[in-house]
Formats: structure tokens, C-alpha cells, sequence
């Protein structure tokens, strides 16, 4: 109500269990420039052949928007922070499941999903350097998303003491 009427926003219910920390995932956005499209929903890792898949404690969030005829899809996610700080291998490996399923849906040729050709995947990744040696930073460009060179080297880490890049935008 602060920012004015033309402000909306999409929220999640809460996550349950201890890893995902009651938390909830949104999008904030002024719809006097962007047009909520109807497409919100979770990103949710298919089942294996043989048993089900693991489910991130945090289920990504996704919703589609509209800039003039631009069409996009947002998957904001909370990655798990883990054990092993910045080479924690349940994060890489979530990471690497999420970014991989977002590429699959970007790449496809299924009319339902036209929203998600252009896609962005953005929130807290837990990525502690921005660089090519992390491996949950390598984990998201694997799939083809990448953070523009000018952003990874200009901005500084996004957590109190500005030397962890915890938070991101991958296109």
C-alpha cells in the first residue's frame, strides 16, 4: 500500500520442515511495466525410473510476466546452504537439478511452454564466488545460464561483509 495500488505481488505458501525453514518465495513487481501472464507455479523435479526424485527443501517458484510483447519466465529458488561451506556437494547437486530442468523447459518446443523460453532463474543460490572454480557456480552454468561477466566482476558479494555472492541472476 506504501509503494501505491499499481504494486502487486505473487507469494508461495510456507515450506515445511526444518530445512526449509517456514519460508516463503515472491514476486514483488510495479504492473504499470509488467503484466502478470497466469502461469505461477513450482518447479518440482520429475520422479527417477525407480523411485521418486528429491524435492529441493525450497521448491523453486515460478511465474510468468510480460514486458510489452516480451514474455518471460521467473524461477526464483533458495538454494540449501549445506554442509562443507563453500564446496557443500548437496548444494552443487542442487543446483545442478534445478538448472537443469529450468534449461530442459527453456529449450522446449511444447507450445504449453512458451512462457519459459525466456528464462531467468534469480534468489539466493548460496554461491560463495562468482567465478568459474565454485562448485555451485559451476553447477548453474552448465546448463547454459550464465551471470554477464560486467555484473560478476562490477558488484560486490550480496551478504553483510560483501565477499560472498550468495545472491543471483542467471539468464
Amino acid at each position: 500500500n506504501l509503494l501505491g495500488g499499481w504494486w502487486k505481488y505473487l507469494v508461495t505458501d510456507v515450506t515445511e520442515g526444518k530445512p526449509g525453514n517456514r519460508e516463503r518465495l515472491a514476486f514483488i513487481y510495479d504492473s504499470r511495466k509488467v503484466k502478470f501472464g497466469g502461469l505461477a507455479g513450482e518447479l518440482v523435479i520429475p520422479p527417477l525410473k525407480t523411485a521418486p526424485s528429491h524435492q529441493p527443501a525450497r521448491t523453486p517458484f515460478i511465474a510468468g510476466f510480460q514486458a510489452g510483447w516480451f514474455r518471460f519466465a521467473l524461477c526464483t529458488v533458495h538454494s540449501l546452504y549445506g554442509k562443507g561451506g563453500s564446496k557443500s556437494p548437496a548444494r552443487a547437486k542442487e543446483i545442478d537439478v534445478v538448472a537443469g530442468l529450468a534449461a530442459k523447459r527453456a529449450k522446449s518446443r511444447d507450445p504449453g511452454d512458451k512462457w519459459q523460453n525466456n528464462f531467468v532463474l534469480l534468489g539466493d543460490f548460496n554461491i560463495f564466488k562468482a567465478d568459474e572454480k565454485d562448485p555451485s557456480f559451476k553447477a548453474l552454468q552448465k546448463h547454459g545460464f550464465d551471470l554477464p561477466r560486467q555484473i560478476r566482476s562490477a558488484l560486490p558479494g550480496s551478504n553483510a561483509k560483501k565477499d560472498k555472492h550468495f545472491d543471483q541472476i542467471a539468464f
